[in-house]
């Protein structure tokens, strides 16, 4: 089956998109038990639909011998080399390393994912399924990433319920007790689920942030400070098709509990300093 380009608000993966980009000369998924999941496809210049790939759209493939296919997203697309882009494209569950969750508790695994959708700060059109009965505390204390939650981190599902098998499915998150021989679209996830890259690309891209406070009283109590409105979104975030939220702690900023006012304050300059402008270009059309 030739990919399939989608823009980048598509959910729904039941026609041709934006075409079929038949004129790729590479198209590979790589699924790694770490947690990588991703696509890189070779495209020529010269090709039909070249102008319309661009970041944050997604590429629909097959993964190995799947006949269903599974969405990535683009994040990264390369300076031609001999009229041919390479373009790196993530799973669109990478969506959720953009997607914060606030501080909530739980006692068994399937509150635990039910409490991370209900609690999440964000676009999040995932649902989430696990067959696990374990019953244990599981308890967000500062807001976190989505993705970090689900593994990766001390703590986290993977931690506080395994061992298990996460299964990545469209927007749907699996999570198994045991996902048996059909290893197609697969991942055991270790340490690296949260895949933190450092890139000159989108990987660091967000519309808001979702700043707190978080330290003890004079009791030596914990308290979170958080806004009511909890984000401050950039003037940029109406240009993309879904908000990409990320907590950011804002603690070294106070040398003592600051008030909701201050708290808004500097977490506005934050924004105001840290925000992109767009997308940043990675094609450059001169020489």
């Amino acid at each position: 089956m030739k990919p399939i380009l989608y823009p980048a608000g598509e959910t729904e993966f039941r026609n041709n998109g934006l075409g079929r980009l038949s004129e790729a000369t590479k198209c590979l998924v790589t699924e790694e038990r770490n947690g990588q999941y991703e696509l890189e496809m070779q495209y020529p210049i010269t090709g039909r639909h070249y102008k319309e790939i661009v970041e944050e759209r997604i590429i629909a493939a097959r993964h190995d011998d799947s006949d269903d296919i599974q969405p990535f997203r683009i994040y990264k697309i390369t300076r031609p080399m001999n009229g041919i882009v390479t373009i790196s494209a993530r799973h669109i569950s990478y969506q959720l390393s953009k997607v914060a969750v606030m501080p909530f508790a739980a006692n068994t695994c399937a509150e635990a994912l039910t409490g991370m959708i209900s609690n999440s700060v964000g676009d999040c059109p995932f649902t989430i399924w696990t067959d696990k009965l374990l019953e244990a505390s599981f308890s967000v204390d500062v807001p976190s990433s989505f993705r970090s939650l689900l593994g990766g981190t001390s703590g986290s599902i993977l931690d506080v319920y395994g061992p298990g098998e996460y299964e990545w499915d469209k927007f749907t998150v699996k999570f198994h007790t045991h996902r048996g021989s059909n290893q197609d679209v697969m991942i055991r996830y270790g340490k690296n689920l949260t895949d933190v890259k450092k890139t000159t690309d989108t990987s660091n891209l967000w519309t808001g942030i979702l700043p707190y406070w978080a330290g003890t009283d004079e009791a030596e109590q914990a308290v979170l400070v958080t806004l009511p409105e909890k984000v401050i979104y950039s003037d940029m975030a109406e240009s993309f098709v879904y908000r990409m939220v990320v907590p950011v702690d804002l603690s070294s900023a106070f040398q003592e509990q600051p008030t909701v006012e201050q708290l808004r304050s500097r977490a506005q300059a934050y924004v105001n300093a840290n925000a992109a402008d767009g997308i940043p270009a990675s094609i450059d059309h001169k020489g």
